[in-house]
């Protein structure tokens, strides 16, 4: 999924794993929520929803979901298969069945997106 951002040794795909071993110091209770909340405010939103997915990823969406809400963060699940008119059946059939059931995106309507960084 991440392996068209970049090359290995690069910043975005450096960017990523620190959401990711936040998101995990977190779970594991190795740090507070005060200082998650701290230390994601340096992330954009962008660089936090890859994040959140590689998370996802790794973890499942109901681990994702508890941390993006400790975290305060304006991101949201958009769901692909199973919406917007698209049979099911569709997806069992074509290349689409490789598809994820959905990922997390930014809110960008959501009032909280203004307190982080630009990209």
């Amino acid at each position: 999924m991440f392996a068209i951002i970049s090359a290995e040794g690069s910043t975005v795909v450096g960017d990523i794993r620190y959401v990711v071993d936040l998101a995990k110091a977190y779970g594991l209770a190795e740090i507070t929520r005060d200082e998650l909340q701290d230390k994601i405010h340096s992330c954009s939103l962008e660089t936090l929803a890859f994040g959140v997915n590689a998370f996802a990823e790794e973890f499942g969406d109901d681990a994702a979901a508890a941390f993006i809400v400790a975290a305060r963060l304006p991101i949201t699940y958009e769901r692909v298969k199973g919406s917007g008119g698209v049979p099911a059946a569709y997806f069992e059939t074509s290349e689409e069945a490789s598809l994820p059931n959905g990922y997390w995106s930014v809110d960008e309507e959501d009032e909280r997106v203004k307190d982080f960084p630009p990209e």
